[in-house]
């Protein structure tokens, strides 16, 4: 009998908590949906990546642009590169290098990515919004925990801030080495009237592709 009204008490509980959850992200909707529609986005950003070997952040900046399911990061200082988001794959171009590295992306990744239009149902169904907190002025701050699978074997917590009418500012991701890298976003324009082919990559002959995670964990 013991045993079955801890049965019990533990399934109210865990009822309890899916709909404190629910609501958090009912609140996260309804924020999102106070921005305007927007099918594109560019905006400046500034990183700063923090690591246990290094005494100081690593800091980057540069332009992000979003339309039509793809993100595109140019990074600008202290090194040029850029990270493209879509299609299933995360692709980092160093020009210096002549160098192309692709690798799988989770959808989870995506969807937060996707700063032009954040993705709420597959965010809702990979990550479990733990925490909903009031930032400085009318900011909503989101804790995030990826729910299981290769998502979660990467990546810790993540951290969104959302600004008054929905707008992204700011997004701290924490993997699972305990690197820490905190992205702030400015001068945010919505609809700029870019274009996908805008934002593909155009490589140059000679330009090394490599996929540096193929294979693992096979087998």
């Amino acid at each position: 009998m013991r045993t079955l009204l801890l049965a019990v008490g533990l399934s109210f509980v865990a009822g309890l908590a899916a709909a404190d959850e629910a609501a958090r992200w009912d609140a996260v909707a309804a924020r999102l949906a106070e921005r305007p529609e927007a099918t594109s986005l560019r905006a400046r950003f500034v990183q700063e990546k923090f690591t246990p070997l290094l005494a100081e952040p690593i800091r980057s900046t540069g332009v992000v642009r979003s339309a039509d399911g793809l993100s595109r990061w140019d990074t600008e200082t202290p090194h040029a590169s850029v990270m493209l988001m879509g299609d299933g794959e995360l692709r980092l171009y160093y020009p210096e290098a002549q160098t192309l590295e692709v690798y799988a992306l989770d959808d989870g990744v995506m969807a937060l990515s996707a700063a032009a239009s954040p993705d709420v149902a597959t965010l809702r169904e990979r990550f479990e919004l733990t925490q909903l907190q009031p930032g400085d002025g009318d900011v909503l701050r989101l804790i995030l925990l990826p729910r299981g699978g290769s998502l979660a074997e990467a990546v810790e917590e993540v951290v969104v801030e959302l600004a008054a009418g929905g707008g992204l500012r700011s997004m701290t991701i924490t993997d699972a080495d305990g690197e820490t890298t905190a992205t702030v976003f400015d001068n945010v324009e919505l609809n700029p009237g870019i274009e996908r082919a805008e934002l593909e990559l155009e490589l140059p002959a000679g330009t090394r592709v490599v996929r540096p995670l193929a294979g693992v964990g096979a087998g």
